[in-house]
């Protein structure tokens, strides 16, 4: 009996010792950890300028870009990202609220725009200060990230981005006339072709999605235009390249910046206060970096291959699932926390590639080249 009870403790101590072994890491994941993502901080570099696009009215953007981005630095320097904070929402600029107006698809939409003409004309003027900064951020030539990826690092008011270019939209729509349709077109044209360049070089899946978005409702507003004027001659458009459509770059930078994290929350144990709740359970006894970074590396390289992974199918790109499971509980709830959805913006890529060309199609008859 006793020698039966010492194999089972035997056992279990074995067990216990196993779980807590690490794999070494492959030379696979290992070789795209030392990619370097950084972009170069030229004088056409408007990321910090970008980053305090949002900043309140009496605020200079880039001092205020260059505020978040020396904290965010500073805070790494030092170790004391559970500390950072950054630049607070209630000092933001607040854009207009569109959740009331119709969407520019709707054919009646355009009608509605240009019986509104005065309510537009009034938000423009209104929200003038947020054209301007729109119109100098357009004039950089590369909004690349000059921050060190990881979960912690300061983001762009998208958003405030969204409704500033959707302001900008309405307001060309709204002014009726033969020769303002004429200049309209132009100005969507040149937006188009400035935010397929920020798309193609894009380098976080944020800004990814934020000019696609950005073309995507340029393409509806050149639309919208020649049904305001059917005589209106509209520009072909090329189709979309590969730079365009590929995650490469911004799922490279996704692929460190969670490696990073995964190193910080060893070195750092108080931020894993900062995860979600079903992150946090299983990470002290049942997390195995080294086996994390594989599985992140086989959905980095699911996603790049455009099998459109989510989250929710990590379990399809971890091979030796109920290994991984057994022994790493923790870091595949974290991974499941914490990967992005790779099928929503696969699919918003190819939904924008197929709208490029649809509106080739659909340009009509005196349609320009």
């Amino acid at each position: 009996m006793r020698r039966i009870l010492f194999a089972l403790a035997l056992s279990g101590i074995l067990f216990v010792v196993i779980l807590c072994i690490d794999d070494p890491l492959n030379p696979a994941a290992s070789r795209d950890l030392q990619s370097d993502v950084m972009a170069p901080a030229t004088a056409g570099n408007g990321y910090v300028y970008l980053l305090g696009f949002a900043a309140n009215p009496l605020s200079d953007p880039l001092k205020v870009g260059s505020f978040r981005l020396d904290g965010y630095r500073q805070a790494l320097a030092e170790q004391q990202l559970a500390q950072y904070q950054d630049y607070a929402p209630a000092l933001r600029l607040k854009g207009p609220d569109f959740s009331n107006w119709c969407n520019l698809q709707d054919a009646a939409c355009i009608d509605k725009t240009v019986a509104r003409r005065d309510a537009v004309m009034a938000l423009a003027k209104k929200y003038a200060l947020l054209l301007q900064r729109l119109e100098t951020l357009y004039a950089y030539p590369d909004l690349r990230s000059l921050a060190r990826p990881g979960a912690s690092e300061p983001q762009p008011d998208y958003q405030l981005l969204l409704r500033a270019a959707h302001l900008h939209r309405l307001n060309l729509l709204a002014r009726h006339g033969e020769e303002t349709a004429q200049i309209a077109r132009d100005a969507l044209q040149q937006r188009i072709r400035i935010s397929r360049r920020h798309l193609a070089a894009a380098d976080t899946l944020y800004m990814k999605v934020a000019f696609a978005s950005l073309v995507r409702a340029d393409l509806h507003a050149l639309q919208a235009l020649q049904r305001i004027d059917p005589r209106l001659r509209l520009p072909e458009l090329p189709p979309l390249d590969a730079p365009e459509r590929s995650l490469a770059r911004a799922l490279q930078r996704e692929f460190l910046g969670i490696a990073h994290d995964l190193e910080l929350l060893e070195k750092t144990p108080e931020l894993r206060d900062a995860l979600p709740a079903e992150a946090r359970s299983d990470l002290r006894f049942l997390f195995q970096r080294n086996m994390t970074l594989h599985g992140l590396h086989a959905w980095y390289r699911a996603v790049l291959a455009g099998n459109g992974i989510s989250s929710a199918d990590l379990r399809t790109v971890i091979r030796s699932d109920c290994r991984f499971c057994l022994r790493n509980a923790g870091g595949f709830r974290l991974l499941q926390a914490l990967l992005p959805d790779g099928a929503r913006i696969t699919a918003q890529l190819r939904e924008l590639t197929n709208q490029v060309d649809l509106y080739n199609r659909q340009r009509g008859p005196g349609a320009a080249n």
